[in-house]
């Protein structure tokens, strides 16, 4: 942020990130299948995570270790002010996997092993116990002024505290072939239980313009958004053929 004086000109303080984040367990799976001509094969890819621990992340503003994201002006005099487009974030997550199996030709895909079973799979079992905290507390982002004209806008910012349980994309994508060149079958399998307390916290957070503004000066505070959220199980599954 920027504590001080400020005549005439312009600040702006945009596009910055906090973060704090934490996870137990991360996966990042990719299998890829190519063939220059045809693809016979059989291929899985199986992702199992346990958590059973205590997994926190937080952004704490103190008196004694500030955490502003802004501007405090002690006085001023026609300038322009922008603190905009800044976010800051605590999240935390028990489990964080992402799968993908990629099967790739071009004159055919077909299965090497049984008919009965799918040729290409994602398999993902997670399970979460324990604790899962994302805190955001104290933190302030804005502008704190005093001055005679100007402008000063705190616009587009975001205070968000994310907790997961368990969080996993699963994607299959395969060569989309005509006719009966792909005879190839596909499955995804996604399994989760959460039995984890998951808490997202905000408190004594503040997106503000304070202070006093005289003659022609503007103040505009806008599309600001604080936000704590819970999510037990996420999952996005997709089987696509490309061509």
């Amino acid at each position: 942020g920027f504590t001080g004086s400020l005549t005439g000109g312009s600040l702006s303080i945009t596009g910055n990130t906090v973060l704090a984040r934490a996870s137990v367990n991360t996966a990042n799976n990719l299998l890829n299948l190519a063939a220059t001509s045809s693809l016979e094969a059989t291929a899985a890819v199986n992702n199992v995570q346990e958590m059973d621990s205590l997994v926190t992340a937080t952004v704490v503003d103190s008196a004694n270790a500030p955490s502003l994201l802004g501007a405090a002006l002690a006085a001023g005099g026609a300038s322009t002010v922008a603190v905009s487009d800044n976010r800051v974030t605590a999240q935390a997550t028990g489990n964080l996997a992402s799968n993908a199996l990629n099967a790739t030709a071009v004159s055919g895909i077909s299965s090497s092993g049984s008919t009965a079973l799918p040729t290409f799979a994602v398999l993902n079992q997670q399970r979460t116990q324990g604790s899962i905290e994302a805190v955001l507390n104290g933190t302030n982002l804005g502008a704190a002024l005093n001055g005679t004209g100007g402008s000063t806008s705190v616009q587009g910012n975001q205070m968000v505290a994310l907790a997961y349980g368990n969080s996993v994309d699963n994607v299959i994508s395969m060569s989309a072939l005509p006719g009966s060149l792909n005879t190839a079958s596909a499955a995804i399998t996604n399994v989760q239980y959460n039995m984890a307390s998951i808490t997202a916290t905000v408190s004594g957070a503040s997106m503000v313009a304070s202070g006093t503004v005289s003659g022609a000066g503007s103040v505009n505070v806008s599309g600001n958004t604080i936000t704590a959220q819970v999510v037990g199980n996420r999952s996005v599954n997709s089987i696509t053929a490309a061509r």
